[in-house]
């Protein structure tokens, strides 16, 4: 009875610490009320891929993505999409609720266009290649819809 009591106590502890750890590795923000990135930079945009999030979830319904995040740092990356012969046109709503966030369009590896954080947001970006959608996060909470043309 010991042993079972004390295995059940062990595993409580390792779930406790496992969820705590979680939020490791978070930028905190030091700019207050700008919403804008400190820490992250243009090149660790478009280099990184290293992101950490809490209690978020990432998917898409027909053609409609989004992803939310309670907590996010780092870079994500939301989506690819190619364009072969044609213009590429993301309709964006975004709500950052706290923290630092910027949402990029890079275009084979460089950034292209910046979509604004707020609702009914629209970039219409032309030129053949593979685009990618990105988000630099310093401890944001955000939620983002978007649909790609």
């Amino acid at each position: 009875m010991k042993r079972k009591i004390y295995i059940l106590t062990v595993f409580i502890l390792v779930s406790l610490f496992a969820l705590s750890s979680c939020t490791i590795g978070h930028i905190e923000d030091t700019n207050g009320e700008d919403t804008s990135p400190v820490t992250l930079t243009d090149e660790d945009i478009v280099k990184s891929k290293s992101h950490t999030a809490t209690l978020s979830s990432k998917g898409h319904a027909n053609s409609t993505y989004y992803y939310n995040a309670n907590k996010l740092s780092g870079v994500l990356s939301l989506n690819k999409h190619r364009v072969d012969d044609g213009t590429l046109v993301i309709n964006m709503t975004s709500t950052l609720l706290s923290g630092n966030a910027r949402i990029c369009v890079l275009l084979d590896g460089e950034i292209k266009a910046e979509i604004p954080l707020g609702e009914g947001q629209s970039v219409s970006l032309s030129g053949n290649g593979l685009y990618e959608i990105k988000i630099a996060a310093e401890s944001a909470q955000i939620t983002v819809e978007y649909t790609v043309e």
